[in-house]
């Protein structure tokens, strides 16, 4: 299951401007992790994650399959080839 939990704002040193972070918590059977996406320095693109040993995409914005997607829904994708 993939439910999208909030955003926050993460200052570094050396990038004072900070990044925004989106997370979603993955859970599968016992075993809940929290992945976390942002667009970083510009480019938009999946975070990769693990979870019951099968590796996903985390995708926020816009998704390779269904295009743009609506204001905070993460979409989880299996990359190329199925794992």
């Amino acid at each position: 299951m993939l439910t999208f939990v909030g955003e926050r704002h993460v200052t570094f040193p050396e990038y004072p401007c900070g990044f925004d972070y989106h997370d979603s918590h993955v859970t599968s059977g016992s075993e809940t992790l929290t992945g976390s996406w942002s667009a970083g320095t510009g480019e938009i693109g999946p975070a990769s994650f693990t979870v019951a040993g099968r590796r996903f995409l985390l995708e926020l914005v816009h998704s390779e399959r269904r295009g743009r997607l609506e204001a905070n829904e993460p979409v989880a994708t299996r990359p190329w080839p199925w794992q």
